[in-house]
């Protein structure tokens, strides 16, 4: 036992000459680690596949990452609704509403729109109603007791501008229709379509879109939709004021900006986007935007894509900048996302 004790004594005895053998600062001197600054997140909902929707939503979440050098990530959300909750309970920073789901969702929230996508030189976009092109139905009268497929309750042209039309032609949806579904996807919707799923279906701007472009000869166009003022990207107030001018001044000078001219020349592809603009510019815009469909966008139903310009340049607007908008016409740490789904938890801007 003696040994024992004369052994550890012994090992106390060297720890205490080593520790005085040190420099006596080495026992204060730590490692400095900067902590990252916490990530945007930006939601939408999943009006596209997964792949799909990350690969157009990167050359944002990219170009904001650089410009504001801080994390950027994605968040899909389940319907519009969802993306409201998410919101308000601060678990994404920016929602991408449709222009619908934005007035019939924010209520009284304190939601401000940031800007919104001017798409092939319009601050507004037609929708369509499709059939499969071997489909016997012709006419919006032939869907009488078919199966009719919608996006989301909350969706411009998937659902509110449609049925606006179809009552405009004296149908009734509930009772027209011998079965209506809601896909939550225009994917979804076209791709049910075309595999016999559907009669028909409420869809956005397929027909002038290059992603479809290998499925619009197999399409049928019955009509058309708007015009549909484009998407707004909101935040809240809760957003720190400098945080939310930085997104809005970055999304404004995009188009001309070194970091951001490849993601509009991209954008400008996927979704023909050429710029942002306030949503004050929107208004002016909106007022003298006509109501008829361009020429172009019906000659692209043919299969035969229309001409895409990125930055395309904008008329001046007029000065009225608070006007109302016009009723319809009957026609990721380094800003690429996760996974869709992703972090679920309260994100701290």
């Amino acid at each position: 036992m003696k040994w024992l004790i004369s052994l550890l004594i012994g090992a106390v005895l060297l720890t205490g000459l080593f520790l005085l053998s040190q420099d006596p600062l080495d026992a204060l001197r730590m490692d400095l680690i900067v902590e990252q600054r916490p990530p945007i997140v930006l939601g939408v909902i999943p009006y596209l596949s997964p792949d799909d929707l990350r690969h157009e939503m990167n050359p944002i979440l990219n170009y904001l990452a650089a410009k504001l050098n801080r994390p950027f990530r994605l968040n899909v959300a389940a319907t519009y609704e969802d993306l409201a909750r998410m919101l308000e309970m601060k678990i994404v920073h920016v929602a991408w509403f449709s222009h619908t789901s934005f007035q019939q969702l924010r209520g009284g929230h304190p939601w401000e729109v940031l800007v919104r996508p001017v798409q092939r030189g319009r601050a507004s976009y037609f929708g369509r109603i499709i059939t499969r092109k071997d489909s016997p139905i012709k006419t919006l009268e032939d869907l009488n007791g078919k199966t009719f497929a919608f996006v989301d309750r909350h969706s411009g042209s998937g659902f509110y501008f449609p049925n606006l039309m179809f009552k405009e032609r004296g149908i009734d949806p509930l009772t027209f229709f011998g079965k209506v579904v809601f896909t939550h996807s225009h994917d979804a919707s076209i791709d049910g379509v075309l595999n016999g799923i559907y009669d028909a279906a409420a869809v956005f701007a397929v027909n002038v879109n290059p992603r479809y472009q290998e499925k619009i000869p197999r399409l049928a166009f019955l009509a058309a939709v708007g015009p549909i003022p484009t998407d707004p990207m909101v935040v809240s107030n809760d957003l720190p004021e400098p945080v939310r001018r930085q997104i809005r001044d970055a999304m404004l000078t995009m188009h001309e900006d070194p970091l951001g001219r490849e993601g509009i020349k991209e954008l400008n592809i996927l979704r023909g986007t050429d710029r942002f603009i306030t949503e004050e510019e929107v208004q002016s815009r909106l007022l003298t935007e006509g109501v008829e469909e361009p020429p172009a966008n019906r000659a692209a139903e043919t299969g035969q894509p229309i001409p895409l310009t990125a930055s395309a340049p904008l008329a001046s607007p007029p000065t009225e900048a608070s006007a109302p908008t016009p009723a319809p016409a009957s026609t990721a740490t380094t800003g690429t996302p996760p996974p869709p789904g992703g972090n679920q938890g309260t994100a701290t801007p």
